[in-house]
């Protein structure tokens, strides 16, 4: 029987640490820009289409869910907070589609 690998992604902070190990400090905070807009995408994607009155019930779960992550994650507090100086934060894209909810 053979053994299908499950396809990984290499992390953007241990990529992003050895090219600041480099002396490459523009390309590490890219690399870490990279990142953000790389979740950033999957996150609204995997949250729309929403209805525009949870907007506050999904800021909250988002900012309970990144609290729980940097509680359970030593580090995870220290490098957001120096990536959100180091780093260019992506832009909210998201399209606004006035639809009628389905009926129950």
């Amino acid at each position: 029987m053979i053994k299908i690998k499950e396809k990984r992604m290499q992390s953007y902070v241990l990529r992003a640490r050895k090219m600041v190990q480099e002396g490459k400090n523009k390309e590490g905070a890219e690399m870490l820009s990279e990142g953000l807009n790389y979740y950033s995408k999957n996150i609204i994607k995997a949250l729309t289409p929403y209805a525009t009155a949870d907007a506050g019930i999904i800021s909250m779960v988002l900012r309970n869910l990144a609290d729980g992550i940097e509680k359970d994650n030593p580090g995870a507090k220290e490098l957001r907070m120096w990536a959100e100086n180091n780093t260019t934060k992506p832009e909210l894209q998201e399209t606004i589609k006035v639809k009628k909810p389905n009926r129950r």
